[in-house]
């Protein structure tokens, strides 16, 4: 094992908030040497820079075919001095695929792993959950230190309420760290922290913050980010506009932004941050002496928040018209922990009805499932459901709806790319299928089933 991997955790814990870098693999057009050559060098560009903490090597197929991770890991390992953790995406992954990776991995005595369910750009014939990689993490695999993902950038009562049963489940399935998906919006940061809080866990989160090049800035934008995550658009308009007057100028404007995020989740109490996207040396040189500066001059909540509130706050408006949000008092003075856990009353859960259709097929599924039913009935009334009876077990979370009609497959609880107003990555004119297994759980008053 690389010595620093037995440090990752104690180093996140230890009080002491740390900075990493995310990296994605190369194209997989070129030769894999070159490739090798091209992340050993941004590897080594990385501690050169001399404030990076561990790297996180990216493992989320997208449209461009890339180098696997596999192939690559050796030569960023070897020439970045501090913990190189792997992302294992479930798309396109079984269960025996990915216990066979984790096996190998542990053989070549890389353990550190974080979890995500993969997104469906395009859309794969089998996805992993999350949850489900978390719990083979146990056995002969209990040598893995595994952690996962999570978005919180969710503005409907429902999936808020979606989003942190699944965060429940990945604590209970084993999940020893979280790296947060990008936000702008502090308030829900803190939102995460509390409810942390709440669940009593120490479970450390590091925020994933992302650097936009120009070339990310043409129109429409194309930033490096998954669905479910959206960029300000006050914030874009004046990124762009700075880019206009000259690189520098550009450079520095979302350096001082960027600056006063990390500043930010640093006094919100988060373990570190994750940069992400496509960044330069000067870029992230102009970002660390912004970030030193605002440290000093923003030392403590109360100082980042009135200064938050002032300048920035104004350009990082939600991306829905009417963002709900768990608590009240968010981002108040004086108030970086909660003394009292007081709820937004407008949090309140307006889950709307489970449909009658869902309800009867559902009825009969759950019928199906006992033991003492015929195996010809159980055929006939599966059959009727569109479902296959050996099936029939994983269903029960679901609250025995169908788990085809979620597109990726996933019985675990809703993944962390439905959009931010609770519509399905795959087909966006649907609302997520979760939305439908919560309204039929609160429909039999079984809620508390979302997160056991």
């Amino acid at each position: 094992m690389k010595s620093s991997d037995n440090t990752f955790l104690p180093g996140i814990l230890e009080g002491v908030f740390r900075v990493m870098a995310e990296v994605t693999p190369p194209l997989a057009a070129m030769p894999l040497a070159e490739a090798r050559q091209i992340a050993a060098c941004h590897a080594r560009a990385l501690a050169d820079d001399g404030w990076f903490y561990a790297i996180l090597l990216d493992d989320r197929p997208d449209e461009a075919p890339r180098v696997d991770a596999d192939d690559v890991y050796a030569a960023i390992a070897e020439n970045f001095p501090g913990p190189v953790v792997r992302m294992l995406s479930g798309k396109g992954r079984t269960p025996v695929d990915a216990k066979s990776l984790l096996l190998d991995a542990g053989s070549r005595n890389e353990r550190l792993f974080c979890m995500a369910s993969g997104d469906g750009r395009p859309l794969a014939k089998v996805y992993l959950d999350s949850v489900d990689a978390l719990k083979l993490c146990h056995g002969e695999l209990a040598g893995i230190v595994a952690g996962a993902t999570v978005n919180i950038s969710k503005y409907t009562a429902p999936d808020i309420a979606l989003s942190y049963a699944k965060l429940s489940r990945k604590i209970r399935s084993g999940a020893k760290f979280f790296f947060c998906q990008a936000t702008w919006d502090m308030k829900k940061a803190q939102e995460l922290q509390w409810e942390l809080q709440l669940r009593d866990t120490m479970a450390p989160v590091v925020a994933r913050v992302v650097w936009l090049s120009r070339d990310n800035l043409i129109t429409p934008p194309t930033p490096p980010l998954p669905p479910g995550v959206a960029i300000p658009e006050l914030y874009l308009r004046d990124i762009r506009s700075a880019y206009t007057k000259g690189d520098e100028e550009g450079r520095r404007f979302q350096a001082k932004a960027l600056a006063m995020i990390m500043t930010g989740f640093k006094r919100l109490g988060f373990s570190g941050v994750l940069l992400s996207g496509d960044h330069s040396s000067q870029d992230r040189n102009a970002l660390h002496e912004e970030f030193e500066k605002a440290q000093g001059e923003f030392p403590d909540y109360n100082a980042w928040n009135e200064n938050w509130h002032a300048l920035w706050e104004q350009l990082m408006l939600p991306p829905v018209r009417s963002p709900r949000y768990l608590f009240a008092k968010l981002l108040t003075r004086n108030m970086r922990d909660p003394e009292m856990l007081d709820f937004d009353p407008a949090s309140a859960l307006d889950v709307g009805k489970a449909s009658l259709m869902d309800r009867f097929v559902s009825s009969c599924l759950r019928y199906a499932a006992n033991p003492s039913v015929g195996a010809g009935t159980r055929r006939f009334i599966c059959r009727l459901c569109g479902v296959d009876p050996r099936g029939l077990p994983m269903l029960g979370p679901l609250g025995y709806l169908p788990s085809h009609e979620c597109p990726k497959g996933l019985t675990e609880g809703a993944c962390g790319n439905v959009s931010c107003d609770g519509h399905c990555e795959c087909n966006p004119r649907k609302l997520c299928f979760f939305r439908r297994v919560f309204a039929l759980a609160s429909h039999r008053g079984r809620l508390a089933d979302m997160e056991n």
